[in-house]
């Protein structure tokens, strides 16, 4: 049986400065969060992780089938309960942004609101974590996260990884 450990850091740091006549007000947002999940399947847990790099032709799309159907790097098929952690980053290279959400039936979004769709710009990207014992339920009537290519010319990468609890 596999064991899995994760840490997911974000780290936000800014400063904003104007000049004035004596002294340089600053406002300064220094911002890490962490998560940290431990191998198993109650809250701040996880056993499973899935990744790859995928590419969209022109204003194509795919539906991720997260119930299932789904092979980790392990070779072992996937049938996630509940979502950990989603990211999902757009190439610098596309042209145009790709969406994500919307299935036209089974849809998994227990992460956005029924029918909520979200549009990652080059570059950009979309992190989301649910450590508390709920997650980002799944199950095999709402499992498919479709990724659509917004770009009616040019074909458009991005990286995806998710995190969570196997059934």
């Amino acid at each position: 049986m596999a064991s899995l450990t994760a840490t997911i850091a974000t780290k936000v740091y800014t400063r904003l400065t104007k000049s004035a006549d004596l002294e340089a007000p600053a406002s300064t947002i220094n911002l890490q969060i962490n998560s940290n999940l431990s191998s198993g399947t109650g809250a701040a847990q996880a056993d499973q992780q899935w990744s790859d790099t995928r590419t969209l032709a022109a204003s194509a799309n795919e539906e991720l089938d997260l119930y299932g159907v789904l092979t980790n790097q392990l070779g072992d098929t996937i049938s996630f309960q509940k979502i950990r952690t989603i990211i999902i980053e757009a190439d610098s290279a596309n042209t145009s942004a790709i969406e994500i959400g919307g299935a036209a039936s089974n849809a998994f979004e227990g992460w956005i609101s029924a029918g909520g769709k979200i549009s990652i710009r080059p570059s950009g990207y979309l992190l989301l974590s649910a450590n508390d014992a709920s997650g980002y339920a799944v199950t095999s009537t709402t499992d498919k996260l479709k990724i659509a290519n917004l770009s009616a010319t040019d074909s458009a990468s991005y990286n995806i990884i998710l995190i969570g609890v196997n059934a």
